[in-house]
């Protein structure tokens, strides 16, 4: 077992994310990409060396837009941070080595293959080529991109590259930078010379009048360049829809901060329609790195951070981008897809609220932790507690520890359990930390950073990584995950409050044309969350009446549920059928020495009522929702088709409206706000339709599984086992016969002769009996088992047979309480039946956590 949990199979990391699984034919623009500034550092900013290696370990961590600076050499171009002490190295080698490494291969942590895994990387890779090199030196830039890139340099494109998907662009290395029109002739052209962060220098970006410093480019190298970087001082209007798509942009943090504050619709054009860099300031001197969650819930597409920075930040970066086989491209979610689509700058700590899904971590132990680095100094035995942060939009954020277990680094025992409400899990990380409890400053022992749709419920081992990303051997956290459904998210405790209400609303723009398109979304919406709110409150009332956690699944209430049934006495059969368009589960009981079916289940105890009743309101609100969730998903998702048109007017439309200044900033805020009201519904309601789909498939296979195994347990039990007792001596040939099989089946009294071998029922050997001599049937020798029906029976009563079957009269079977299986009031019938069945009731009555946690 526990090489079985220390496998990839009982890893935390969902084994679908290690492949790319979403959807490549999006626009570009669609997704969040891997971004490098300044690759060719290793180090500061100022002094630091510059080396061919930090292209390749970029690359190799699937990074797919890397950084370079080129500038005049002696003889060749040379590429170095500019106006700078860090030391330069050859262009050609730069190129050399991104030729090599682009898509030969991506290394992520796998503690499985000696700490690195391989995955081919083929989706296109952008180099962002910022040149300050005089025209002579740029025909030799321009032959050397030439001859090594070859084919896999993209020159032109048919239609806007913001436009074109990752998949349609495979293989290709797409240059982005400044290059001048197509409609001059000559074959050089002046275009403006900007560094980046120039748009941060307010002396330069203020003065009137002064015309910007201009830099000459020839043909050759301006021909190679596929995607145009626009001018970061003088922005475009957000009218001009095709001069964003034909364009990519790179802003400062500070300044991309400022336009998201001041223009909030031009934002949104910027980060739906073009490619959007976002870099360090330059005052970074240090190499430090800002917080890329601000502009990820923002849409910005390319975050670019300093990859030889180790911290919190690159802990991040490094979890966003492991996800979808750690290919560099990540969908953004359906709301940051649609037309139209921002956070409202005033609102960014109450975004609109999505229901919550429950999160609960229960860290058990933790195994082989090492001293923390650097403090050679301290005790060798280290005082660890595990913190667990999430990360993501702000209502999202938060964190929660462990208690200190002391002086234990090879096997803590924690034992404690984590609860955390997540209402945007698309965009939410998770970080496991495991720290030395210090009087002045906890020392970091490990941590690991996992994006929230990756995480695999059940029991876990989170692999802990060092500080720089590398595989702590044998160094592992041992939890369980158990998360709650989004759409159910509504009825949990915590989102049931009046500022929860305050935020799912549809809010007015004051243009009346686009208001009537939201007010039509109501009823829509409404109803979607009225049946989505119902399966909910039913599988609630379900797990309460088996006893389970809001974060059961449906077998598990099943397991519990055809456990009681079969202990109770009154019950004759039970047999799930699928005859009908959906799951329908007939009991029959006795009543008054006659058989009583289908729902007369008035003698049945109150809690076992209660539990089929859940069960079957269950079914019903998952088939009701599964047929009328299409009809309300086609009018939601008619509402967006039509919005989708109002963003390339929406300007006008406030012009003509007559509102100014902070009333034309809250129309792009409402109109965003409603977007992502609208988008969230859709979602919610087809995950409900996915997930009430998937509840039916499970009984229907429940159905099919134990019908199987009540068929094979029937015919091995006729076959070899059929015993009969002779109510005057020992054993022999009687007119009654004994019925074997699976956990679910039982012998029969005559009363009960009624009930037939059904899909999954409770029922009898029909076949003739095997007669069987009194000297081949032997003393049962489990100890256990027979000092637990000793006390209901006497020793000549419990005998075990061949094939692991046990036989017992019936008069002991009826008075003990682990019996699975029916008996006969006259005592003329043997009880036969499975040993590893009863071991398996009998393990599951007497364990601490109840039938959830047997195997029958």
């Amino acid at each position: 077992m526990t090489r079985f949990l220390l496998s990839e199979e009982g890893d935390i990391f969902h084994p679908l994310q290690l492949h790319v699984h979403q959807d490549m034919t999006a626009p570009m623009c669609h997704y969040f990409i891997s971004s490098s500034h300044n690759t060719y550092l290793l180090e500061d900013q100022l002094r630091g060396p510059s080396s061919v290696e930090g292209y390749a370990r970029a690359l190799q961590s699937g990074c797919r837009c890397i950084k370079i600076d080129v500038w005049d050499g002696p003889e060749m171009p040379i590429v170095y941070h500019g106006n700078t002490l860090t030391s330069k190295i050859a262009f050609s080698d730069v190129i050399s080595v991104i030729a090599q490494f682009a898509f030969e291969a991506s290394k992520s942590v796998d503690i499985f293959n000696n700490g690195t895994s391989i995955i081919l990387s083929w989706y296109p890779l952008f180099i962002h080529l910022e040149n300050h090199c005089s025209i002579s030196q740029q025909k030799i830039a321009a032959r050397l991109i030439t001859e090594l890139f070859g084919q896999a340099l993209l020159k032109a494109a048919d239609k806007p590259l913001t436009l074109t998907s990752p998949e349609e662009l495979i293989g290709k290395i797409i240059i982005f930078g400044k290059k001048f029109g197509s409609d001059q002739l000559e074959d050089g052209g002046e275009v403006t010379d900007e560094d980046e962060g120039a748009e941060t220098n307010r002396t330069r970006a203020g003065r009137v009048g002064q015309a910007s410093r201009r830099l000459r480019i020839c043909r050759e190298l301006s021909d190679l360049i596929a995607l145009n970087r626009g001018s970061s001082i003088k922005l475009p209007s957000s009218r001009d829809k095709k001069v964003l798509q034909q364009c990519g942009y790179s802003l400062s943090e500070s300044a991309a901060s400022r336009l998201h504050a001041s223009s909030p619709g031009m934002w949104t054009e910027m980060v739906q329609r073009s490619l959007l860099r976002v870099f360090p300031n330059g005052s970074r001197v240090d190499s430090s790195n800002f917080s890329p969650l601000e502009f990820w819930n923002a849409g910005v597409p390319m975050v670019a951070l300093n990859f030889q920075t180790p911290g919190l930040m690159m802990d991040l970066y490094d979890g966003k981008f492991r996800q979808n086989g750690g290919c560099g491209y990540v969908l953004k979610p359906a709301m940051m897809r649609q037309p139209g689509f921002s956070i409202p700058s005033s609102l960014r700590e109450s975004a609109p609220i999505s229901p919550p899904q429950l999160l609960r971590i229960r860290i058990i132990s933790g195994q082989q932790l090492p001293r923390p680095r650097g403090s050679a100094a301290k005790a060798t035995i280290v005082d660890p507690y595990v913190l667990i942060q999430i990360y993501g939009i702000a209502i999202d954020c938060a964190e929660r520890k462990t208690r200190t277990i002391p002086d234990e680094g090879d096997c803590p025992i924690f034992e404690e359990s984590l609860e955390f409400y997540v209402h945007h899990p698309e965009m939410a990380l998770i970080r496991f930390i495991v720290l030395d409890d210090e009087f002045i400053g906890d020392d970091f022992i490990g941590q690991y950073t996992i994006p929230f749709p990756c995480i695999r419920p059940g029991y876990r081992h989170v692999r802990l990584l060092s500080n720089l990303g590398e595989a702590l051997e044998n160094t592992t956290l041992f939890v369980h995950v158990a998360i709650s459904e989004k759409w159910a998210g509504e009825l949990l405790p915590k989102s049931r409050n009046k500022h929860g209400k305050k935020q799912a609303v549809i809010r007015m723009t004051g243009l009346r044309q686009l208001d009537e398109h939201f007010k039509s979304s109501i009823g829509a919406m409404v109803e979607a969350s009225r049946a989505r709110n119902n399966v909910a409150q039913a599988l609630f009332e379900l797990r309460s009446e088996c006893g389970l956690p809001i974060t059961a699944n449906v077998k598990q209430c099943l397991r519990v549920l055809l456990q009681r049934l079969a202990n109770c006495p009154e019950v004759v059969s039970c047999q799930l059928s699928s005859d009908n368009v959906f799951p329908v589960l007939k009991v029959e009981t006795n009543s008054g020495g006659g058989v009583s079916s289908g729902n007369g289940l008035g003698n049945l105890p109150t809690p076992l009522y209660r539990t089929l009743v859940a069960f079957e309101k269950s079914i019903l609100e998952c088939h009701f929702l599964r047929d009328k969730s299409p009809a309300i998903l086609r009018e939601l998702e008619q509402v967006l088709k039509a919005l989708a048109q109002f963003p390339d007017h929406l300007d006008l439309m406030i012009e003509q409206a007559g509102l100014k200044g902070k009333q034309s900033a809250r129309v792009y805020d409402v109109h965003g706000w409603n977007l992502s009201l609208i988008t969230s519904h859709v979602e919610l309601l087809r995950q409900c339709q996915r997930d009430c789909g998937f509840i039916l498939d499970q009984i229907r296979n429940a159905n099919i599984s134990l019908d199987g195994l009540s068929r094979h347990n029937s015919e091995r039990c006729s076959q070899h086992l059929q015993v009969v007792l002779s109510s005057s001596s020992g054993f022999g040939n009687a007119d009654e016969s004994s019925g074997g099989g699976g956990p679910l089946s039982s012998s029969s009294s005559p009363a009960r002769s009624n009930g037939t071998s059904a899909h999954l029922q409770l029922s009898r050997c029909t076949t003739s009996p095997m007669p069987m001599q009194p000297e081949d049937v032997q003393k049962l020798s489990e100890p256990k088992l027979k000092s637990i029906l000793k006390k209901c029976s006497s020793a000549q009563d419990i005998c075990a047979t061949v094939d692991g079957y046990v036989c017992m009269s019936a008069t002991a079977a009826a008075h003990s309480p682990y019996n699975l299986y029916g008996s006969s009031p006259s005592g003329s019938s043997c009880i036969v039946a499975p040993l590893a069945s009863m071991a398996s009731s009998i393990s599951s009555n007497s364990s601490e956590d109840g039938p959830v946690t047997s195997n029958s």
